[in-house]
Order: structure tokens, then sequence, then C-alpha cells
């Protein structure tokens, strides 16, 4: 999805959706247009709001969507179809709801913006203020048909967009979630589990610092969890942060070298891969993907591991490159094989 696409709210097709948490409904808009899908019975539906309707979001329990219009955050009913906007735009440079595409895409790689709770009675949302961000002359792809036009565009060195987080209630009551944005204004990641309170991490901008926090739901205040330094740059891993059931912090740190994954920091996995990205935090392990570290084994191949107390072990066979998703007692392989030029689609009951 380009930058364009989400400042104009352009769609060719369906780019992007939402399901909810047991899969039987998703949302998802086209040209603008938000619709809600029935999974189980294919009955598409276009539901009444304000448009253009920019990556919404369906709640957990698939009746509330969330979705960001001309600045604003709205908010819409599935089944009584009302809606309500939650926030107003209080500046003509701020947005609700949308992700900082000034930065965030190609330094940081975020392009949510909403969060629900696993409640699905309170939502998060950015606030994002370009105002203080410069603006410079764009051209278009063909200068014949439109003058270059000023648009907000941050050169290096220069003064970032004001990135906020706020938490709302279904009646459009909010508080703000605080933290040192002076020493940490990039919002790097936002996790919402029933595993606990909401995890948020937050970063320097020059990638060297950043911590994790926990999110009090009552009054928008941070506790913090973690503390993360490199003189060169850290690196975000998707993912993570994460709890497991029993509320450990789940995160991926260097160890020895390598990326590796400790949980309440004791590593569960060892400088021999590279940790790609974790897929799930089971009760009893995490499903990730990682390379491997050692030399001239398996160059350019990424495999789907398991990681619990006891070791690890890999659970796609072939060489090429594997990722999966785990939910319900069922994990689905996508795999780009060596030997295939298709993608191929595995499904498997969990052990």
């Amino acid at each position: 999805m380009s930058q364009r696409q989400f400042r104009h709210g352009k769609r060719i097709g369906i780019a992007e959706y939402c399901t909810d948490r047991y899969l039987r409904s998703a949302t998802f808009s086209i040209f603008g247009r938000p619709f809600v899908v029935d999974l189980e019975t294919g009955v598409i539906g276009e539901l009444s709001g304000p448009t253009p309707a920019l990556s919404p979001q369906l709640s957990p329990d698939g009746r509330w969507v969330a979705y960001s219009c001309r600045g604003s955050l709205q908010l819409l009913d599935t089944r009584d179809e009302w809606a309500r906007t939650l926030a107003e735009p209080d500046g003509p440079h701020v947005r609700w709801g949308l992700p900082e595409i000034i930065v965030a895409p190609g330094e940081i790689g975020w392009r949510q913006a909403v969060w629900w709770m696993p409640s699905s009675r309170k939502v998060l949302a950015t606030r994002v203020d370009k105002t203080t961000v410069q603006r410079e002359p764009i051209a278009s792809v063909d200068p014949s048909l439109r003058p270059p036009q000023l648009q907000h565009f941050r050169l290096a060195g220069t003064v970032n967009a004001t990135v906020a987080l706020h938490l709302f209630d279904l009646d459009g009551r909010n508080i703000k979630v605080v933290w040192d944005d002076q020493s940490y204004p990039y919002l790097a990641a936002v996790r919402c589990s029933t595993d606990g309170l909401p995890l948020i991490v937050v970063r320097s901008s020059d990638g060297r610092r950043q911590q994790t926090l926990e999110v009090d739901i009552h009054d928008g205040s941070t506790r913090t969890l973690q503390i993360e330094d490199d003189v060169i740059w850290l690196e975000l891993v998707p993912g993570v942060p994460a709890r497991t059931v029993d509320g450990r912090l789940v995160h991926v740190g260097y160890g020895g070298g390598s990326r590796c994954i400790y949980v309440d920091g004791q590593p569960w996995t060892d400088s021999a891969l590279q940790v790609c990205e974790i897929l799930d935090v089971g009760s009893r392990d995490i499903l990730f993907t990682a390379s491997s570290m050692l030399a001239d084994v398996e160059i350019g191949e990424i495999h789907v591991y398991r990681a619990t107390v006891g070791g690890i072990e890999r659970m796609s066979r072939c060489p090429g490159v594997h990722t999966a998703a785990r939910s319900g007692g069922v994990i689905v392989f996508s795999s780009q094989e060596s030997h295939q030029s298709e993608t191929l689609t595995s499904v498997f009951k969990c052990a």
C-alpha cells in the first residue's frame, strides 16, 4: 500500500483486511467505502458511515469498526449500523488513526494505527501532528499535468511529527498514554493481547535506544519493563513485545552475535539462529521464523521453528522461505520452496 493510497484512500481491489478473533467476519475498504463480510456465509455488506474509510479495524468480537476519515477517528456499529465520531482533528495538520507515513514505514515499518483491546470496549489510536514538519515541493509523475505541490517531507536531522497514543472508550472519552516523548519520539510498536495490559515500544530518533512500556488503561500512565540500547542500531522484530500466558515478557535481543528470543530475560534460542519474526506465543511454546547463522548452511533460507524450555524444533522441512500462522489448534504454513515458483499453503492440526 503506497503513501499516496494512504493519503487519498484509494484502493485497487482489497489492499488490506482485518478479521475478528474467531475469523467469523472481516472488514475492508474499496475506494474508501467500508465493507464487512460474513466469512461463514460469504455475504458482503457495505457499512453506512463517513468516507473515505482508511485502514478499518474490526473489534475482536466482530461488532465494531474503527477507522480514520479525513483526519477524524470514526466508529461504526456493524449490527445497528450507526456511526460515531470518536475524535476530530484539532488542527489543520492533525490526523487521527493513521500511521506517521513520513517516517514510520521506511524507518520503523508499521502501518497500523488503530488497535482494539481484547474486550472490544476500548481502542487505542494514534494522533499525528505534522505542524512542525517542514514542507517541500513534490513533483507529480507528469509535471505537465500538475505543478509541484508543497507537502510535509521530513529531511534527516529536521523536526519530527508529534506522535501521541490515546485510549478511547466507545462513547468517545479518551486518555492520553504518557511516556518521555522528548527522548523517545517514535512509537515503534503497540501490542494488545488477552494476557495483560497493552505493551508499547518507544524509540529514540537515532534508533539506538528504545523502551518497552506497559500501559495502565485507567489513567494512561506507563511502567518501564525493559530498556535497550545499541551503539549502531536496534532492529525491530515483528511480533514482539509479547507475553506468555502466565505474564512473562517475550522479546528479541542480541546474544552471541545474533537475534535471540528471551522470556523474562532468559534465552530460549542461541546464536545458531537469527530470529526474524515471532509468529505466536502459545501456552507451552513460541512459534517463530529464523535463518541459520552457521557458515555455508541454508544461505537465503528462512524456516519455521518452535521453541520451548527444553529446546528448539524446526517445523518446516524443504529448502526455501517459510512462514506460518497458528490459532485454535490449527497451524497454516506458507512456503516458497527453492524448487517451486509458486507459494505452497499447507494446513495441519497442532499436536
